[in-house]
């Protein structure tokens, strides 16, 4: 057996990220910028939600992979092109997390959300919802691809697709559920102008097109007659 010497000891420095938040990074500073092809090493601990809640808003990743171990809680990392949100909610469901793609996709900002019931914060879809949250804390099996279509005030008709999963603490017993939410409403609504196209034009005429760009419908228009001599014609949107 070969014996590999310690060469050198590199203590971890507080580092502020995102939007306030301190990790603690080793790999990425100045005394071990070698180690390529790995970026930053980042480790992060805090039972008070101060700490975290401000979270990371959207930053592109330029390509690169994350890999994240958690020892406790819960996270949901995407690049900044994905649009899931992520709520967790304890066995009484009461709210506990949410990022700030929920959010966006719920219209509440997380104070108003954070520390409240999901039947109050989700009144609408909480019914819907309610059998599988049970499922998952009682099996300890995720749902995945649950799609649920309602009306919100603000936005009106959105589709949602949820993934509900048992969330664990360090010691493996479920405390909750951990809810990610993605938001298909554009996609449903491209979805139904590409089949809508497809069924009004040929498919030699669609192969040289790409339907997910274009914008069918119109602009409505009366036009009149106005000098009979020359027969020239006003138009006036309406």
């Amino acid at each position: 057996m070969t014996e590999r010497k310690v060469k050198q000891l590199v203590g971890a420095m507080a580092v502020s990220e995102g939007a306030g938040v301190t990790v603690h990074r080793s790999i990425g500073l100045p005394a071990l910028r070698h180690l390529d092809p790995f970026l930053m090493l980042d480790h992060f601990s805090s039972d008070d939600p101060d700490d975290y809640i401000a979270g990371f808003p959207d930053h592109p990743h330029r390509g690169f992979i994350t890999f994240t171990y958690m020892l406790a809680g819960r996270m949901e990392h995407r690049d900044s092109m994905g649009n899931s949100g992520v709520i967790t909610a304890d066995v009484r469901d009461q709210i506990t997390l949410c990022n700030r793609a929920a959010e966006a996709i719920l219209g509440h900002t997380a104070v108003e959300i954070i520390g409240h019931p999901l039947n109050e914060v989700l009144p609408v879809v909480s019914k819907n919802i309610a059998p599988h949250l049970t499922s998952v804390r009682n099996t300890d099996e995720p749902v995945v691809g649950l799609e649920i279509s309602h009306s919100l005030p603000q936005r009106g008709p959105v589709d949602w697709r949820l993934n509900l999963s048992p969330l664990k603490d360090a010691n493996q017993a479920t405390q909750g559920v951990a809810i990610v939410l993605d938001d298909m409403t554009e996609r449903k609504r491209l979805e139904a102008q590409r089949r809508l196209f497809e069924r009004m034009v040929s498919p030699a005429v669609i192969e040289q097109l790409n339907p997910d760009s274009l914008q069918l419908g119109g602009t409505r228009a009366d036009i009149g007659r106005r000098g009979s001599d020359h027969g020239q014609a006003e138009l006036r949107p309406v």
